[in-house]
């Protein structure tokens, strides 16, 4: 089980991959940008999942994440790990997907206008716009650069942590010898 390089997506020779079915990876100079899964060994398998991105489809690119891929498919290259061919595989290709999750591997920020689709990061938006406004005083978002260097700067020297023993993230450094 390994990642086998097709070149690049617009170019894949997908032939001789209608039933197979596993994860799919696109990268561009080196770096990993999507990985999905192929999972319909009775309905074309790699090659459907992939064709669906270089054509003139709706089923694959009626998210933001389809489109990007499909706008820029000149640029990404394709590497596929098959799993299997068959219903049973499919549960393997699942359990893979999951524990490639554990990977510094960016996620898809889907659909513009739906916060439902990464909670995370929206989280996360939305706690640092509330200490900026809470607790570093700043209600004009005009220089966000500056406004992130405040938020940083705050967060590592005077946010305390219950996770860090009610310390800041620079404390905790110092005191455990990270530093």
């Amino acid at each position: 089980m390994g990642w086998i390089k097709k070149g690049k997506l617009d170019k894949a020779d997908m032939k001789g991959h209608n039933k197979e079915i596993g994860l799919y990876r696109l990268s561009q100079n080196g770096a990993t940008k999507y990985i999905g899964r192929a999972i319909e060994e009775n309905n074309g398998g790699f090659r459907k999942r992939i064709s669906d991105y270089r054509r003139e489809s709706h089923s694959a690119r009626k998210h933001n994440s389809g489109k990007l891929i499909n706008q820029n498919m000149s640029n990404l290259d394709l590497e596929i790990m098959p799993l299997g061919n068959t219903r049973a595989d499919r549960e393997k290709v699942k359990k893979v997907e999951k524990a490639h999750k554990d990977y510094p591997i960016s996620r898809s920020m889907s659909r513009a206008g739906t916060p439902t689709d990464n909670p995370v990061i929206e989280s996360l938006i939305g706690w640092i716009k509330g200490d900026l406004k809470h607790y570093i005083k700043m209600h004009d978002f005009k220089d966000i650069n500056t406004a992130i260097e405040l938020y940083i700067d705050y967060f590592n020297h005077h946010r305390v942590a219950y996770r860090l023993d009610y310390l800041t993230p620079v404390e905790y450094r110092t005191i455990n010898g990270f530093t």
